[in-house]
């Protein structure tokens, strides 16, 4: 086999695994929280329910994406990986601001 041709394939096959990295682009966002109490307190260690959803206007409209989890609370701290359970739709770009509403069980 020839130097060219085998460069040529080694080209080749690097240039399709880019094109395979770039389609495969994660839409999952990290997001971390401190929950606390009405006076300021880290809430107690333990599991909770969190709902998550995403608007894109401040007032009025439906969610855009809602995600519902359990989390564990430790300090009050608490770390997820959004979207990883509820795909957010292809409609919600992120080229633009939105609003993301973090609910506690039935809070």
């Amino acid at each position: 086999m020839s130097a060219l041709l085998r460069s040529g394939r080694i080209f080749t096959m690097i240039l399709v695994f880019v094109c395979v990295a770039q389609a495969q682009v994660p839409r999952i966002i990290s997001y971390q929280g401190v929950l606390t109490d009405t006076l300021g307190r880290p809430k107690p260690d333990g599991n909770y329910n969190f709902t998550f959803q995403l608007f894109g206007a401040p007032t009025g409209g439906s969610a855009l994406w809602t995600e519902a989890k359990p989390l564990v609370l430790k300090g009050g701290l608490f770390a997820t990986m959004l979207g990883d359970l509820s795909a957010f739709p292809d409609s919600v770009r992120f080229d633009k601001a939105y609003l993301l509403e973090v609910q506690l069980g039935s809070e």
